[in-house]
């Protein structure tokens, strides 16, 4: 018979559990800071330090005041800041990165007992405050040297700093060839400072499938989804290729969609229902960017799936049960069938 494990031992084997998770993500956020620092300069660092710092600040003291058992080990704290200060411009100010930060800590995390508890992703909820407090500071993007700049439909009055996804917004265009292809997958292209590298995100996707390949599926269904709906809705009129590429390569999708969906503390476990929790999150990002306040939806998607799952997960057990119960009741009633014959 195993041994049972104690408390002690359980907060253990948790915290490790979330330790690993943390170290995953950031080592899948490497490769991003590191691009974004050699495209938009040294300042990349003093901004996502600046996060770092103030979410490492606000776990430790809240944990003293709360004389909390949760741990800056688990490297939660320092995940969500580097996510915040990617999913920003290069030009945000520092203090800006350093408010989502604490505020995915404070108000999305530690009420709630830490990490392996939160009922919403913190990074998606600090982003989602600053997308609501400062929105004008949060997509307003500096300037990138792209090949678009003469290839552009229906935008005579395009202005340098335009990012894919407000352009979107307003039905506008680029005429895709192989030189401007190459300008995406590159990630010279307007947006946040951390999420127009689609090479980068090819990376990420396989390190992903290698070694969380049930939180991958989730992530696939998310992206597949917003896929879909870019066919069948486009807001672009220059086909159906240049719709789903610029859908993808707008805003925080991708990096939302690899990143953060896949939360162990928020997305289900178990394949099918995770599968529908991608898909309802991709059908309501896309739906927020169709018709939506601001042109970014993703963290917004997930922290409304993020609240939808609890009935989700109440739902399946419920079906589950009453699975178990039809089961129990057909292998009864075939053992008296047998005992009958004999």
């Amino acid at each position: 018979m195993a041994k049972r494990k104690t408390k002690s031992e359980n907060l253990i084997t948790n915290t490790d559990s979330v330790f690993r998770y943390n170290l995953d993500l950031i080592i899948m956020m490497l490769p991003l800071m590191l691009m974004s620092i050699y495209l938009s300069g040294y300042h990349i660092i003093r901004l996502m330090l600046t996060a770092v710092i103030g979410a490492v600040i606000a776990e430790f003291t809240a944990n003293k005041i709360s004389k909390s058992d949760n741990s800056l080990g688990d490297l939660s704290a320092v995940a969500t800041a580097m996510a915040i200060s990617l999913m920003l411009p290069a030009s945000c100010p520092s203090y800006i990165a350093a408010a989502g930060s604490v505020f995915a800590i404070i108000v999305a995390k530690i009420p709630f007992g830490g990490a392996k508890n939160a009922p919403f992703v913190p990074a998606a909820a600090g982003f989602a405050f600053l997308c609501v407090c400062f929105p004008t500071e949060v997509f307003t993007y500096p300037s990138v040297e792209t090949a678009f700049n003469s290839a552009l439909i229906g935008a005579e009055d395009f202005v340098k700093g335009t990012s894919f996804g407000e352009m979107l917004s307003y039905g506008k265009s680029v005429e895709l060839n192989s030189l401007e292809a190459v300008s995406i997958l590159g990630g010279k292209t307007v947006g946040p400072v951390g999420t127009t590298f689609m090479l980068v995100f090819i990376g990420i996707a396989v390190y992903l499938f290698a070694k969380r390949r049930k939180k991958f599926y989730v992530s696939l269904a998310f992206i597949l989804t917003c896929t879909v709906m870019a066919m069948l809705f486009p807001r672009v009129n220059s086909g159906v290729a240049t719709s789903v590429i610029m859908e993808l390569s707008a805003g925080t999708l991708l990096f939302a969609g690899l990143i953060l969906i896949h939360d162990p503390a928020t997305a289900p476990n178990r394949a099918p229902y995770s599968v529908l929790y991608g898909i309802g999150a991709g059908i309501i990002c896309m739906l927020l960017r169709y018709f939506g306040k601001y042109p970014e939806g993703a963290c917004f998607s997930i922290l409304i799936m993020n609240a939808i799952t609890p009935v989700i997960k109440d739902y399946a057990k419920m079906i589950e049960k009453e699975l178990k119960k039809k089961n129990k009741a057909k292998n009864s009633l075939k053992a008296e069938g047998g005992k009958d014959n004999g």
